[in-house]
């Protein structure tokens, strides 16, 4: 499935960002409103740590959209099926990360990044 990041946050989708606090706090997506969340993921962390702060952070229903943002990508599909794990039924990975995107968003008309 390929979609822009934009379309699906404005259809009731949540980015939850899985950078570390440092790096959420230096920029993150801030429209629309309240719908990025910060959830610092470690690979070699405690998943069911994790599997509840994301629990937490988004609450229900499960089938809500997540697209999961780490720095540069190379984690989304780990981080993507952590979040699935913890019972998410509708999660994507964001291609490229949070640098991909600040870079798209940053182009003049360009907000396009995809998203699978």
């Amino acid at each position: 499935m390929h979609a822009t990041l934009d379309a699906l946050l404005h259809e009731d989708g949540f980015a939850l960002d899985v950078r570390s606090a440092v790096e959420y706090e230096r920029e993150h997506l801030t429209k629309p409103p309240r719908r990025c969340v910060n959830v610092p993921y470690q690979e070699k962390g405690d998943a069911a740590a994790f599997a509840l702060a994301v629990s937490k952070a988004l609450g229900k229903p499960l089938s809500k959209r997540v697209l999961v943002f780490t720095s540069d990508g190379v984690d989304a599909a780990a981080a993507a099926g952590a979040v699935a794990g913890a019972g998410y039924t509708a999660v994507s990975a964001v291609g490229g990360g949070w640098g991909k995107y600040a870079r798209a968003a940053c182009a003049p008309g360009v907000r396009r990044v995809t998203v699978y």
